[in-house]
């Protein structure tokens, strides 16, 4: 994976939501159900390694929600929008976001009830941002009004089920029914987000009890807070630029490759790793600091089911399409712009990559890619092509300034 992926995945999606003032949210309805037995599927979109879903925000507007386990309450990102709703709020917060860089005013509104699939409702307090506080539809070339928080599933068993593009939502009575064909994975729940133990090993060397976060907030694949262990070393062969795009503005580290993760007796080898520096200012701040996160581009092949109740995550492991997974070969970190999200835009560029190496600019403009004209683009198309085998010729016309120029690569492993 390189930088053009990256740009997607620290993201407010991929949000790691912090009070830094103390509150305490009123008690509200705890079930997601109504008054029946069943369980609540709620279908969603997967696009860019995103799971969206609609919503419905005081029985009035509907919204899209990034569904975000690693995130623990609902956000909105536009004041603007509440307001027009004439939802009260009775308290201003700081919040952090995941690279715990900067702070962002929010406001608090109480039970506000948050409509999800065909029959079901919860109340649950909203935390809405301050407008521009995050540009979501920017940097993912799509509409997005908000983070849908695992709050949401307090108590109740979740499956994602990313082959049918649905959520269940069951009681915990059903448990035995749901996870008959997984196995149970060491998990802790903190602030109702889900963490499990895992080991790694780097150059010969094992780490024991690593607190991984399951994020589905964030796409990147697998992720290593590196300062918050001691006996780390990062391995020799590395590539250093931007990550991705948080809250705090751009999220810098490295990426390489580790010899194996192991998730309770499922071993995983030779594993493309991103790491990351957690900012010490804010971290000391931190009662609880896991160790890094497992996202969607990870979880999709683990078929998930997380007992909120319980405190347990089970997996069922595809470990063939895990390995089968594509990463980016060009060194691009792109995001979309203008009317319907059609201009796009090389914000970073990896050292020494095949994007580099032609000439490629932070500021250019995409007009084609292999023939294909902006307008017929999207980040996801542009991502898949930037993902085809190494050796594959790719073509760009861009616009730099005032001047059209013609850059040619060839796709190639970044490590």
């Amino acid at each position: 994976m390189s930088t053009f992926t990256y740009m997607r995945y620290w993201l407010a999606a991929q949000l790691l939501i912090i009070f830094l003032s103390s509150c305490t949210l009123e008690a509200q309805r705890s079930s997601l159900f109504l008054s029946d037995e069943r369980d609540v599927v709620i279908p969603f979109e997967y696009d860019q390694e995103f799971i969206i879903v609609e919503a419905v925000i005081d029985g009035r507007v509907k919204v899209r929600l990034l569904v975000d386990t690693g995130s623990e309450f609902t956000i909105i990102f536009s004041k603007f929008l509440t307001d027009l709703m004439g939802l009260e709020y009775y308290k201003q917060i700081d919040l952090l976001g995941s690279d715990l860089s900067r702070k962002i005013k929010a406001h608090i509104s109480e039970r506000v009830s948050i409509g999800l699939g065909k029959n079901a409702s919860v109340e649950r307090s909203l935390l809405v941002l301050e407008n521009g506080s995050v540009q979501m539809d920017k940097m993912l070339g799509m509409e997005i009004d908000g983070i849908l928080g695992a709050e949401v599933f307090k108590a109740m068993l979740c499956h994602i089920d990313y082959g049918k593009k649905k959520l269940r939502i069951s009681r915990p009575t059903n448990l035995k029914r749901m996870t008959k064909r997984h196995q149970a994975i060491p998990t802790l729940i903190n602030s109702n987000k889900a963490h499990i133990y895992t080991a790694l090993t780097i150059d010969s060397v094992r780490l024991d009890s690593i607190l991984l976060l399951l994020d589905t907030g964030s796409a990147i694949p697998f992720m290593v807070h590196d300062d918050t262990l001691d006996e780390l070393v990062l391995p020799e062969d590395l590539t250093t630029g931007v990550l991705g795009i948080g809250l705090g503005g751009y999220v810098k580290g490295y990426k390489g490759r580790i010899e194996k993760l192991e998730i309770d007796e499922l071993d995983i080898e030779d594993v493309v790793t991103n790491f990351h520096s957690v900012d010490s200012l804010y971290s000391s701040q931190l009662e609880f600091l896991r160790n890094g996160l497992l996202g969607n581009r990870f979880l999709q092949h683990m078929d998930p089911i997380i007992d909120y109740s319980r405190g347990t995550v089970y997996f069922r492991p595809n470990i063939k399409a895990l390995k089968k997974s594509k990463h980016d070969r060009s060194g691009l970190f792109v995001i979309a712009a203008g009317v319907n999200f059609s201009s796009f835009h090389v914000i970073h560029i990896s050292s020494g990559s095949p994007a580099d190496r032609a000439g490629l600019k932070s500021g250019d403009i995409i007009r084609k890619l292999n023939g294909l004209s902006a307008k017929s683009l999207s980040v996801e198309k542009i991502q898949k092509r930037l993902r085809a085998k190494p050796d594959k010729l790719i073509k760009m016309q861009i616009l730099r300034g005032f001047e059209t120029i013609d850059v040619e690569f060839r796709l190639r492993d970044l490590i």
